[in-house]
């Protein structure tokens, strides 16, 4: 299962499409309509600051083994990252990347013992997310077949889309990372962001 550090509207579709597969999730917030807004949709929410004490002795971690750090607050997520390896291990901590395009540049202004995994892309920043978010791209699953493969998705949606989890056969959860991206094939399930009218925007500049 997965912990999201951030419970605003494109985490929380994150988080339901993780829960809609099958996983365990938990989102931490400091805001209560967020928390609000995710108890509705059917998700496990814990209101307070990942940071604090308090989280780590009242928040349930039972089937949960990694950390997606998504808040609005590069600190925030830096620190998390930094916190929450004594729980899961480095390797399943994984924060959204600090707003550079490159990842040479991203990997470069951190060293990996300072902070989590970055998720999803070199350009996938919080802003990134969001504008894509509010320009109507939704969270989709799709299964891969032999008859429909990895390279007919691509084909598919090009640059409308950004990968974000993987299903395997064997019921696991693969995170896309902008480091080492998992290769998905016929039997999984492939969840991403899918803008469905027009492709998906270049950041420009750094954020």
């Amino acid at each position: 299962g997965v912990l999201f550090v951030g419970a605003h509207a494109w985490a929380r579709a994150l988080a339901k499409s993780i829960q809609d597969a099958g996983f365990r999730v938990v989102l931490i917030d400091t805001n209560w309509q967020n928390i609000v807004a995710g108890q509705l949709e059917g998700l496990d929410m814990h209101h307070g600051d990942a940071l604090s004490e308090e989280v780590m002795e009242e928040c349930e971690f039972d089937g949960i083994g990694r950390l997606l750090a998504v808040t609005s607050n590069n600190e925030v997520n830096s620190l998390a990252a930094l916190r929450f390896p004594e729980v899961f291990g480095r390797a399943a901590v994984y924060q959204l990347p600090f707003g550079s395009k490159n990842v040479i540049e991203n990997l470069q202004q951190k060293p990996s013992h300072l902070r989590g995994r970055f998720l999803f892309g070199a350009q996938t920043t919080y802003r990134y997310l969001l504008e894509q978010w509010q320009n109507g791209a939704e969270v989709k699953a799709t299964s891969l077949t032999q008859k429909f493969t990895y390279q007919d998705w691509q084909n598919m949606y090009g640059d409308r889309a950004i990968p974000l989890f993987l299903v395997t056969e064997r019921h696991e959860l693969s995170i896309f990372t902008a480091e080492d991206p998992p290769l998905p094939r016929s039997g999984q399930t492939i969840i991403s962001l899918v803008l469905t009218n027009g492709v998906i925007a270049d950041n420009g500049s750094d954020l």
